[in-house]
């Protein structure tokens, strides 16, 4: 995948990744993955609520991509 060719048409962030002290410098992404923030998600979970997701994707050169959402909601219990 051509990172360079993606933040040329969608506004997105370098993102490097922390290596740990124990992996070896082989492992580093190299070119680090774009971050491409996303507008919030709706969600509707059943007999809970609706609840808005912060989310971004994550797009790596190989192709992989991952996407994060975080979700926070109250759980009550029925009565």
């Amino acid at each position: 995948m051509d990172l360079d060719r993606a933040r040329q048409l969608v506004p997105a962030l370098v993102q490097p990744l922390p290596r740990r002290k124990r992996t070896p410098s082989s492992f580093e992404y190299r070119p680090p993955p774009l971050r491409f923030p996303l507008p919030p998600l709706e969600f509707t979970w059943p007999e809970l609520q609706t609840v808005r997701s912060p989310a971004e994707l994550t797009v790596f050169d190989f192709g992989a991509v991952s996407l994060a959402l975080e979700l926070s909601f109250n759980c009550q219990r029925l009565a």
